[in-house]
């Protein structure tokens, strides 16, 4: 079974880059960044989230 999270459509917009990749803001909290995926578990699915303070 494939499983799609994300599927781009012709209109899709992005975030701008407001710390131009530069994650280390010289303070705590300055960046938050974060991921989330789905993942197959026996009974279904679960959700794992990631988070980094910069």
């Amino acid at each position: 079974m494939k499983v799609v999270t994300t599927i781009e459509g012709p209109g899709a917009t992005y975030s701008l880059d407001l710390v131009e990749q530069n994650f280390d803001q010289g303070r705590v909290s300055g960046v938050v960044t974060s991921d989330i995926t789905y993942l197959s578990i026996g009974s279904g699915f679960a959700d794992l989230c990631a988070m980094n303070e910069g």
